[in-house]
């Protein structure tokens, strides 16, 4: 499919466009998204905004970031074309055993974990992870890395239906297995913690970790993260 142009649509949403397409009976693609809703209708693409211009503004700046990832993940993968992933861990884990209501429990979380893990594994350089790092960019940056490979898929309107039926466009097997070398290491860190903190270890969720709170324990669960080039911050 040739899409010749593209353009944002402030001003209204996505169903002006979606009830003039059915109204003349046509066919389109619709993909409902976090931050825009796309329509493609004939040789066109329409961006429409789920969030406020302001916002949608500032996401738009970080949006260098998506093409910057993804050429230095495709020159990760021809660097490191046999790279193997880590065993794959929960991206959640609770201790078996309800903890005593009167110990203290705190928790140390990663800064930015994903982004961090893609530098130190050599996906991103270094200039790209220190310009994704304004917080600005936050949902910028997790989302290019957590598109590589992924296609784009959109709801099929036919004869101006909207259809249960859909259409990928794109898709890169190699690149997502990049993107699960970042999630998959980040769960691995979590599960070698868990099993440092024995019966001290209370819970992780994806990038922070749960524990009895002693200076022994932050002092090992700082530790290794430093050790491994992750920083992080303490909680409680």
């Amino acid at each position: 499919m040739i899409v010749k142009s593209r353009q944002v649509c402030f001003g209204k949403n996505s169903g002006h466009l979606i009830n003039r397409i059915k109204d003349l009976g046509e066919d389109a693609l619709v993909k409902r998204g976090t931050f825009s809703t796309e329509i493609i209708w004939g040789k066109r693409s329409y961006i429409f905004p789920s969030v406020n211009k302001k916002d949608y503004s500032t996401f738009r700046k970080g949006l260098f970031l998506f093409g910057k990832v993804r050429s230095e993940a495709q020159a990760f993968l021809k660097n490191n074309p046999n790279f193997r992933l880590p065993k794959e861990e929960r991206s959640i884990y609770f201790a078996p055993i309800e903890p005593p209501s009167d110990i203290k429990i705190c928790a140390t979380d990663l800064n930015h974990a994903y982004w961090r893990i893609a530098l130190n594994k050599g996906v991103i350089s270094n200039a790209t992870y220190k310009r994704g790092l304004p917080k600005a960019f936050k949902n910028v940056r997790l989302a290019s890395l957590s598109t590589l490979g992924a296609g784009r898929t959109f709801m099929q309107i036919n004869q101006g239906k909207l259809t249960t039926q859909s259409v990928t466009i794109g898709g890169d097997d190699d690149l997502k297995r990049v993107y699960k070398l970042i999630r998959f290491t980040c769960f691995r860190h979590m599960a070698k913690l868990k099993k440092l903190l024995g019966k001290d270890f209370l819970a992780y969720k994806t990038d922070c970790i749960y524990y009895v709170d002693t200076p022994k324990n932050r002092e090992m669960v700082g530790d290794y993260f430093t050790k491994n080039n992750l920083t992080f911050k303490q909680l409680s």
